[in-house]
């Protein structure tokens, strides 16, 4: 995304890169530091959030086309099992 500026506007992300934030994949500082929650996950706040009539909260997951690092089929069958409203 750093040099495309079509996805950068269709994410709303023109602020990165006015920012000169460039991205990084798999940087140890944030490995380490949520190393600890490895394996947990968050289903239960998501579908928390997701419930509250208190607020319109709209979420985005988002894997790339081709990003091979993350499970995009587990994400899919993840948000397709969710038990929200």
């Amino acid at each position: 995304l750093n040099g495309n500026e079509d996805a950068l506007n269709a994410l709303h992300a023109t602020e990165s890169k006015a920012a000169k934030q460039r991205y990084k994949g798999c940087t140890d500082p944030p490995y380490f530091a949520l190393a600890h929650q490895d394996g947990l996950g968050v289903v239960p706040q998501v579908v928390r959030i997701l419930d509250d009539d208190a607020t319109d909260v709209r979420l985005l997951f988002f894997n790339g086309m081709n990003d091979l690092i993350c499970n995009h089929v587990g994400n899919e069958r993840l948000l397709d099992l969710l038990p929200w409203r």
